[in-house]
């Protein structure tokens, strides 16, 4: 039987999210029951329940070792099992198919994904590459943030 690559699938928060809060609002529940782990920006949250009110759901904050920091309106969160996150780099070979990808550090917030070919020789030499993030100054002054994803 083949074994299955996981991903982790993305949402964003329709309000900032506090230090303090208990409660955050995503643009979409799609996929988020109890038990889903939330990654924001190096913090680990594991949903409880929803609230019933919109897309509101209530968290356990800092979750894997991570910090409870606060976060803004459409920061990128990553959501999926909690064995889908990790507090460490790949490391060695990337093997085919990969258990997880991207593979997120949620320590360091690193996210890797592989580079290689899957099939014939070149398989051999799948590496894993981290994304990087630069930021540079958008219209009107406004930082933005870009992500490379290695391809």
């Amino acid at each position: 039987m083949a074994q299955s690559t996981f991903a982790p699938s993305q949402t964003s928060f329709t309000a900032p999210v506090l230090a303090g809060d208990s409660q955050v609002i995503l643009a979409s529940l799609t996929g988020i029951t109890p038990g889903t782990a939330l990654y924001i920006n190096r913090e680990q949250m594991m949903v409880d329940r929803a609230t019933g009110i919109g897309n509101a759901v209530v968290v356990r904050r800092g979750q894997n070792g991570t910090a409870t920091r606060p976060h803004s309106t459409g920061d990128v969160v990553w959501y999926g099992s909690p064995d889908w996150f990790f507090q460490e780099d790949p490391q060695g070979q990337a093997l085919n198919p990969v258990r997880v990808q991207p593979h997120i550090n949620v320590l360091t917030g690193d996210i890797w994904y592989v580079q290689g070919d899957e099939d014939g020789p070149g398989a051999a030499l799948r590496t894993w590459q981290k994304a990087t993030t630069s930021q540079q100054i958008g219209a009107l002054g406004v930082r933005v943030n870009s992500t490379v994803t290695p391809s």
